[in-house]
């Protein structure tokens, strides 16, 4: 994982001579360059852009704008300085959130000390295939040689506006762990996965869950490459093969072949013509599960091969969750704004210590004031001591209520972090002024990548409006929201390192009652408040696991229900705003740290603590939680 730099920390690596100022995104006297990178799994961009002056010494910023609609664009402002016939290059970490809307609008701009634009240039596909240069395929079976015409004789693949090489990984059970990081694509046929390690099988059901697509060829071998995995995994039972007719999708024939007959889980939902079986999606990869084996000759010796190839890679890919974050946002703006509604960004007054002064004022102006002068013979001061008493008591009120006052700069956070470390943490804020509507913030050096949430209800509207802004210079980075009035929230998400270490778990037992049940196990540093279970469509909450501890589900449930992915779940904490004994604020920040986190996986635990990792510096009112999760440890 890169850290996101400045231009000022990397001046002395960075800069070089650069004679030719020549390019597509230069002038002569200036030039701009902007590139964007994002791995399988990835939930940011790594941005680099290169600055080069010409002809003069260059002092300023380097802008960059991504323009959607006035609501949700944001700007980075990076402090620069050139010096003549010179370039710089430095790098941002950008979260992931609906950057890759086609209709966006992209500009790189130079602004001189005093903010004024002196050079800009455009690019809207910035973000569009920001993958790797090259689709890498992997290939496992018992002969690789023969599975050589699954790179389609040379044809690129294309990924929206472009084409990439395609280049096969020949994988055997010594290499694997150490390719499979780079494919895009793992193709396993007549291979016995039950010789692999545990450790190997793990690696491949987290290649899919991050994004990976998964073909397993079965035919005459059965259920040969099924055999590592678990039932969950594969959610399907082969039961035989025949001697069966395939329709060849690409020339609209039938040809001869071997097929095993499959019973396919529910989680299966897409009909792959192409090469004659079934996806599902798991996490934001897909399993494709083939009747045919891929070694058959009588499906690579079709004619057509290389056009059936080409077109099963692009459906596969078009039903994967890595396609789908090209398409849609992580997470809907509408819904995070709703949740925060709930949780806020506002210390919860408690209004027990209140409640004790008011009691001990009407004691002391009543009985105890009037016996206590009654016995020192000075009822005559009772008229005196009443006023005295009563600006006392105002006193100790407005020293007591100083500690809910309401700062000029407020900011609520829901922190997500998984509990064995992977991963980046990733931070959802609110901030706003209850004074004004702009409110700046500057954030811990902890901080390495930041964005706003751009929504998928709005396009770039031809003004180039950012309400969103992130500035940096001499280490120090700032975020700012340009609101409309005091209490007008801005939403941020923020990533940071994640140094976690731990699990959550669940020892499940199934059983004909509806929901779940079992035994949780908290292995990480936290008491969590509540903990969250999702398996499949089933959702449990229960109440209070201490660190080390288990605990019965069924034992103390505040809710159980179902999960609806492309649903409205933000009406469900509202539920319990007011009870007593729940704390509705953190039900809702558990349901959002569940609206991001299950769009990837249907296996989820998620523990909740307060006062967690705060996210700004200095005179900050903030409200900090930390949803701690993990996925696939549902046994």
């Amino acid at each position: 994982m890169e850290k996101r730099t400045t231009a000022t920390d990397k001046d002395t690596e960075d800069t070089t001579e650069a004679s030719d100022p020549s390019g597509s995104q230069g002038n002569g006297r200036y030039r701009l360059d902007s590139v964007a990178k994002k791995g399988t799994g990835d939930d940011y961009y790594n941005v680099t852009i290169t600055a080069y002056s010409g002809f003069e010494n260059f002092s300023g910023y380097v802008r960059l704008s991504i323009i959607n609609n006035s609501e949700d664009s944001i700007a980075y402002d990076t402090r620069i300085d050139l010096p003549e016939k010179t370039e710089k290059s430095f790098s941002l970490m950008i979260p992931g959130e609906g950057y890759t809307d086609t209709n966006l609008k992209i500009i790189i701009s130079l602004l001189d000390e005093n903010m004024n634009e002196v050079y800009s240039v455009n690019n809207n596909d910035l973000f569009i295939n920001a993958g790797e240069d090259k689709i890498y395929i992997g290939v496992l079976s018992s002969d690789n040689a023969k599975l050589s015409y699954l790179d389609m004789d040379g044809e690129e693949l294309e990924r929206l506006k472009e084409f990439y090489e395609v280049e096969l990984v020949d994988l055997n059970e010594t290499n694997i762990i150490k390719e499979i990081g780079k494919l895009s694509y793992l193709i396993i046929d007549d291979y016995d996965t039950s010789k692999l390690s545990s450790g190997t099988i793990g690696q491949i059901e987290n290649f899919v869950s991050n994004g990976g697509i998964l073909y397993l060829g079965t035919g005459k071998n059965e259920d040969k490459t099924l055999k590592g995995f678990s039932g969950d995994f594969i959610d399907a039972e082969v039961k035989g093969h025949q001697n069966a007719q395939m329709y060849v999708y690409a020339t609209n024939d039938m040809c001869d072949i071997t097929m095993a007959d499959i019973s396919y889980g529910y989680s299966y939902d897409t009909v792959s013509y192409s090469v004659q079986g079934m996806y599902k999606r798991k996490g934001r990869g897909v399993i494709l599960l083939s009747q045919i084996s891929f070694l058959d000759p009588d499906f690579y010796n079709l004619q057509s091969i290389d056009q059936i190839m080409y077109y099963s890679y692009l459906d596969s890919y078009n039903n994967s969750g890595f396609y789908y974050s090209y398409k849609n946002s992580n997470m809907d703006l509408r819904d995070v704004k709703t949740y925060f509604e709930s949780i806020e960004g506002l210390k919860k007054i408690s209004t027990g210590g209140l409640k004790l002064i008011v009691l001990t004022y009407v004691l002391l102006i009543g009985p105890v004031l009037y016996l206590l002068l009654k016995k020192t013979n000075k009822r005559e001061y009772f008229w005196v001591a009443i006023p005295a008493v009563t600006i006392l008591t105002m006193v100790v009120i407005m020293i007591y209520g100083g500690k809910f006052r309401l700062s000029n700069s407020n900011i609520s956070n829901v922190t997500l972090a998984n509990a064995d470390g992977s991963g980046v943490r990733k931070t959802y804020s609110a901030i706003f002024s209850s004074k004004s509507g702009d409110i700046s913030i500057n954030l811990k050096n902890n901080i390495i990548g930041v964005g706003t949430i751009l929504n998928d209800y709005g396009n770039y509207n031809g003004r180039n409006i950012t309400d969103y802004h992130v500035s940096t210079e001499g280490g120090t980075t700032k975020i700012s929201h340009d609101g409309s009035g005091s209490f007008d929230k801005g939403y941020f998400v923020g990533l940071s390192e994640n140094h976690e270490s731990g699990s959550l778990s669940l020892s499940y037992t199934s059983g004909w009652s509806v929901g779940i049940s079992g035994t949780l196990q908290n292995d990480t540093e936290y008491d969590f408040d509540y903990v969250l279970i999702l398996k499949d469509d089933d959702l449990v909450v229960v109440k209070g696991l201490k660190s080390g501890d288990k605990l019965a589900v069924s034992s103390n449930i505040v809710y159980s229900g179902y999960y609806y992915y492309s649903g409205d779940n933000t009406q469900i904490p509202a539920r319990f705003k007011s009870s007593k004994k729940i704390d509705y604020r953190m039900l809702a920040a558990l349901f959002l740290a569940l609206d991001d986190i299950g769009r990837e996986s249907d296996e989820v635990i998620i523990g909740i603590t307060s006062d967690y990792d705060s996210f700004a510096k200095g005179d900050v009112n903030e409200l900090s939680y930390g949803c701690i999760y993990s996925v696939g440890t549902i046994e």
